[in-house]
C-alpha cells in the first residue's frame, strides 16, 4: 500500500497570554506559542483517527529536526499543502514537540517572514487559527469491536512521518488550536478594526472561508440529522411492531398452549420429582457447607484477633516494666545487679515490691566480715578457718547467683 499526503489539524484550547520571554541574537522579538497539534484515539472530520502510539512515535522522530531548527511550520490552507513545504510560506519554528496523555503538544516562535507576520496579527486578533499536521503514511478502514470494517473511518499506520504543522483556519479535527502565546514585548493586542484597516484582502478572504466552513457544517450536520432521524423512526417502527406481534392474541394463545403441554407432561418424566428433591438438598448441603466453613472462618479470625492483641499487651507491659525499672536503679550502686533481677518481674508493681528486698539482699552479700582470732595458730583455730573458707565459698556462690562478682574478679 502506497503512502499518501495526510494533512490533518487538531486541539481546541482558549488563548492564554503569558509573561514568558525570549530575546534572540540578533535583537528581534518572536511571538512565541504554545498548543496542541494533534490528540490521539479520536476521529476527525475527515473521520480519520490518529492511534495515540502513532503521535508519541512522531514525537521521538521529530526531535533531530527541531534541534537543528528545520521542523517548521506554515501559515496556509489545508487545500494548498505541499509534502516538504516551501520556504516562503515558514512562519514557525518549532522548538519543542512532547506527548501530554493523548495530545501531541508543542511551542514554537512565530518568525518575522511575511506569513509569520499575519499569522502574528491574527493571534494578536484572536483569530481562531487552528494547527493542522502534514505528513505521509498509509491507511486503514477501522475495525469495529465485532470485526466489521467501516471503510468511512480511516486508522493513520505507524509508518506516518510528520513533516510539518502548519498554521490553517479551516481544522478538520475539531481540537487543533493555538493555546497560548507569549511576547517579549507585550504590547496591546490588534483589534478587528485595525486588522480590516491593514489587511483587508485578509479579512475579505476570512469571510469567505469562514462563510464556506459555515456551509459546509451546515450540510454535514443537516445529513447527520436527517440520517438519525430515519434510523431512529426505522427503530421506532421496529419496536412498535415487535410489541404489537407480542402482544397479540395469536402468540398469546400459543405461549398459553406451550406451557401448558410443559406442565402435562412433567409428571409423566421419569425421576422428575427425585431428581428435583436430590438437586433441592444438594443445594441445601452446599449451603449448610459454605455456612460451616464461614464460621470456622471467623472463630479462626477471632483467635487470632486474640492472639494478636495478648502479645501486643504483653509486649506493652513488658516495655513498661524495663522502663520502670530504668527509672528504679538509675544513679544506684547496684544499678547494673538490680538490673538484672528487677527485669525477670511481670509487672510494676512486682518491681516496686521486690526493690527494697533485692537491695537488702544484695547488700548483704558485698558486706565485709570483720576478722577473727587471737593470732596464734592452733588446732581449734585451724577448724574455725575451715568453718570460715566454707562459708567464704557459700557466700561467693551466692554472690555470683545475685550476679556480684567477689574482691578478686575485680568488683
Amino acid at each position: 500500500m502506497d503512502k499518501e499526503l495526510i494533512r490533518e489539524t487538531p486541539i481546541f484550547e482558549e488563548i492564554e497570554i503569558q509573561d514568558v520571554t525570549e530575546a534572540e541574537d540578533d535583537g528581534s522579538k518572536l511571538l512565541k506559542i504554545k498548543g496542541t497539534a494533534s490528540r490521539g484515539d479520536i476521529f476527525n472530520k475527515n473521520k480519520r483517527m490518529y492511534p495515540t502510539k502513532v503521535l508519541k512515535k512522531v514525537a521521538e522522530q521529530v526531535q533531530s529536526s527541531i534541534k537543528k531548527g528545520k521542523f517548521t511550520g506554515q501559515l496556509d490552507h489545508p487545500s494548498f499543502f505541499g509534502g516538504g513545504g516551501d520556504l516562503e510560506r515558514t512562519a514557525i519554528k518549532f522548538t519543542n514537540m512532547w506527548m501530554e496523555g493523548a495530545d501531541l503538544k508543542f511551542t514554537g516562535n512565530v518568525i518575522p517572514t511575511t506569513p509569520g507576520k499575519e499569522l502574528e496579527a491574527l493571534l494578536r486578533a484572536k483569530v481562531g487559527v487552528g494547527m493542522s499536521t502534514r505528513g505521509y503514511g498509509t491507511l486503514k478502514p477501522y475495525k469495529h469491536k465485532n470485526g466489521r470494517e467501516d471503510k468511512e473511518k480511516a486508522v493513520i499506520q505507524d509508518d506516518f512521518e510528520l513533516y510539518g504543522v502548519d498554521a490553517v483556519l479551516n481544522e478538520s479535527n475539531q481540537y487543533g488550536k493555538i493555546a497560548h502565546y507569549e511576547n517579549k514585548e507585550g504590547g496591546t493586542n490588534m483589534d478587528l478594526k485595525t486588522l480590516k484597516e491593514d489587511h483587508p484582502e485578509l479579512v475579505d478572504e476570512l469571510k469567505k472561508e469562514m462563510k464556506e466552513d459555515l456551509e459546509k457544517d451546515f450540510d454535514q450536520k443537516v445529513s447527520e440529522k436527517a440520517e438519525e432521524d430515519v434510523k431512529a423512526k426505522v427503530e421506532e417502527q421496529k419496536e412498535a411492531i415487535r410489541k404489537e406481534v407480542m402482544e397479540s392474541d395469536e402468540v398469546k394463545q400459543m405461549r398459553e398452549f406451550v406451557d401448558s403441554i410443559v406442565e402435562s407432561i412433567k409428571p409423566l418424566m421419569p425421576g422428575q420429582k427425585e431428581y428435583e428433591e436430590s438437586k433441592l438438598q444438594t443445594e441445601v448441603n452446599d449451603l449448610k457447607a459454605k455456612l460451616e466453613s464461614a464460621e470456622a472462618d471467623k472463630d479462626k479470625a477471632v483467635k487470632e484477633a486474640a492472639d494478636l492483641k495478648a502479645e501486643q499487651e504483653k509486649a506493652a507491659e513488658k516495655a513498661k516494666v524495663a522502663e520502670h525499672v530504668e527509672k528504679k536503679v538509675e544513679g544506684h550502686r547496684f544499678a547494673e545487679q538490680l538490673r538484672k533481677k528487677l527485669s525477670e518481674c511481670a509487672s510494676v508493681e512486682e518491681v516496686d515490691s521486690k526493690f527494697e528486698q533485692e537491695v537488702a539482699y544484695i547488700d548483704s552479700l558485698v558486706s565485709n566480715v570483720e576478722p577473727k582470732g587471737t593470732g596464734k595458730t592452733d588446732a581449734k583455730e585451724e577448724d574455725d578457718s575451715t568453718k570460715e573458707n566454707q562459708l567464704d565459698e557459700e557466700k561467693q556462690r551466692q554472690r555470683k547467683l545475685a550476679g556480684i562478682e567477689d574482691k578478686k574478679g575485680g568488683k
